[in-house]
């Protein structure tokens, strides 16, 4: 829901993730990662508009359901 809520956006496939960029209102983009297989998502790149982009490393958190949902179900590109 707070991917939908937000506007995300699916970028596309690696390694078994799948990325999903939001746009937040002040310009800053934030990259989320879903293991889809696992139900589990994390917070993985936060770029402000203008400063330098944080690359993140926490621990996947629980995403029950989420393999069921659009997220996971709609075909997206494999990243290379």
């Amino acid at each position: 829901m707070l991917l939908q809520a937000a506007g995300g956006q699916p970028m596309g496939l690696y390694d078994g993730v799948r990325f999903v960029r939001i746009n937040a209102t002040d310009g800053t983009r934030i990259t989320v990662t879903i293991n889809c297989e696992q139900e589990l998502w994390r917070v993985a790149r936060i770029e402000p508009r203008t400063g330098r982009a944080d690359f993140r490393d926490d621990r996947f958190q629980s995403a029950t359901g989420i393999g069921r949902s659009r997220w996971c179900t709609t075909p997206v590109r494999t990243m290379e």
